[in-house]
């Protein structure tokens, strides 16, 4: 295995390790065009990882994206392209699934009430919540 790898094996475990499974220097919005965002994609990292993140592009349907009303941005640990869709009833208090277009998620009840996910793909660590009880926790990458 490379160094790299290595490297990328090691975030991933520190990732579920930590529950900072989200990269912050990627580009978080819609990117003015798609030069732009293979630009951001691969600012600053290795070439492996950026050959990696472009492949995904590749594969991506980026008309179908915009055409569904999504938005390109880099997520995760790797820093991978998604589609990211908005729901219209984020952030809304929620105790079940059913009360939101996407899940009714939330942090350990300690934490603050349960709320209706922002936008999907959703990464980082959360609870789903069913019948206004934790379900699981999950943390995803």
């Amino acid at each position: 295995m490379k160094a790299s790898g290595l490297w990328i094996t090691g975030a991933a475990i520190a990732c579920i390790g930590l529950g900072a499974c989200t990269t912050s220097k990627l580009p978080q919005q819609q990117p003015q065009n798609l030069e732009d965002f293979k630009a951001a994609l691969c600012a600053g990292v290795e070439s492996d990882l950026c050959e990696m993140r472009l492949n995904a592009l590749d594969d991506m349907d980026v008309a179908g994206c915009t055409a569904q009303g999504g938005e390109l941005v880099g997520d995760g640990i790797l820093g991978l392209p998604v589609c990211r869709v908005s729901f219209p009833d984020a952030g809304k208090s929620c105790g079940d699934s059913d009360d939101c277009q996407g899940a009714c998620i939330g942090r350990h009840p300690d934490q603050g009430q349960p709320s209706c996910q922002a936008y999907a793909p959703l990464f980082g660590c959360y609870a789903s919540y069913e019948d206004g009880e934790i379900q699981y926790e999950i943390c995803v990458d």
